[in-house]
């Protein structure tokens, strides 16, 4: 019988990738890991810890949280402060608290798993300690285990990101996150044009001017009759 060849993807982590062109760095992250799985299982702990980090922190950035030093020292007080500043259920929903009690058995889950993979890390990864140089290594087995439990955690916290946007002064904003204030814009201004090139209003606004890009997103957001803003096709993280 021989060997079978894994071929390993991380689906929902490169589902968020599509979503967005910016996020480079996580996409370098996804990939180096894809690799790891199968030719150095014990780079994949190191990574599977390092991407959860990497959604962590810019979801919190995101979302206009500052990130204190102690937080970034442990994982566990990452995630568990990244879950603290989102949303997971809509505001008016008819039976919020016990769909939140539901959640938060689900995302307790989620911390108790990103415990245990910064213990494998620890244990195993190449990066974390040094080790006796003739120290057996895991194989892609349980380095699988890691990537896929990273991927499931990092899809998720997205996900709910998106889903569920902060409405915060303080947030970060990228042209293009916020397309139905940018055609608001586009929609009662003129087009700029220089010799051949012609720009959107919306589009010189930001690059121009931010913080009045940022104010007027502000006051339209403050409007009764405002659409909220949830493109699926834009993504609010970028690294």
């Amino acid at each position: 019988m021989t060997d079978q060849i894994i071929v390993f993807q991380m689906h929902g982590c490169r589902e968020i990738l599509e979503s967005t062109g910016k996020a480079g760095f996580l996409r370098q992250q996804v990939f180096t890991l894809e690799r790891a799985v199968v030719e150095d299982p014990s780079v994949a702990f190191d990574m599977a810890k390092s991407i959860i980090e990497t959604a962590c922190i810019t979801i919190l950035l995101d979302r206009g949280v500052t990130i204190p030093d102690d937080w970034k020292k442990s994982i566990e007080k990452l995630i568990e402060n990244t879950i603290a500043n989102m949303e997971f259920v809509p505001t008016d929903h008819p039976n919020k608290t016990k769909t939140l009690l539901g959640m938060k058995n689900v995302l307790h889950g989620l911390s108790t798993a990103v415990l245990g993979l910064a213990q494998i890390r620890n244990n195993e990864g190449t990066a974390s300690h040094g080790k006796d140089a003739y120290k057996p290594v895991l194989t892609t087995f349980q380095a699988l285990m890691a990537a896929r439990a990273a991927d499931a955690i990092v899809h998720y916290l997205f996900l709910a990101h998106k889903t569920y946007p902060s409405t915060s002064s303080s947030r970060r904003v990228n042209y293009g996150d916020e397309a139905t204030f940018d055609q608001y814009i586009n929609e009662n201004n003129d087009t700029i044009t220089i010799f051949n090139y012609t720009y959107e209003a919306s589009e010189v606004l930001y690059y121009v001017d931010e913080k009045a890009y940022r104010d007027e997103l502000n006051e339209y957001n403050a409007q009764p009759n405002a659409t909220p803003i949830t493109d699926e096709s834009e993504d609010a993280e970028q690294l």
